[in-house]
């Protein structure tokens, strides 16, 4: 994505220093530090990650665009969460244990996992993309 699009800075330049992006399927939030992940235009989403120090999320999406974007991310566990898709991708970015918070001033207390470098991940899967067929 950072390939693809490059997000705006807030008006005043000053980053959140937190926001929680919660699985669709999850209800009820408090509004105030969330980001919507349902929406029409995906930019604004971007922008309001990129816009934070630090992402709270039960949505995968949340946590690979964060980190894509060199935003730490710490992996919200909302209620019976099948975490297969979450190892899934800590454990093809090389990291075994990533931590996990219950509660959102849990997740505040957590350090991050480190960020991988994407550069190599990046190359491979653009050298992948059948071009070709676009000549």
């Amino acid at each position: 994505m950072p390939i693809i699009y490059q997000p705006t800075t807030s008006k005043d330049n000053v980053k959140r220093e937190f926001a929680v992006i919660h699985h669709h399927s999850v209800m009820n939030v408090d509004a105030f530090y969330s980001i919507p992940v349902m929406t029409d235009d995906w930019k604004p989403f971007i922008d309001e990650i990129c816009n934070c120090k630090l992402v709270i999320s039960s949505s995968l999406h949340g946590i690979i665009l964060s980190e894509a974007y060199g935003i730490p991310a710490i992996l919200l566990k909302e209620g019976d969460m099948d975490l297969l898709k979450y190892k899934d991708y800590y454990y093809s970015t090389g990291r075994h244990t990533f931590p996990i918070a219950n509660t959102v001033n849990e997740a505040l207390r957590i350090t991050p996992a480190d960020i991988p470098d994407f550069t190599h991940m990046q190359r491979i899967l653009i050298k992948s993309f059948p071009a070709d067929l676009w000549d």
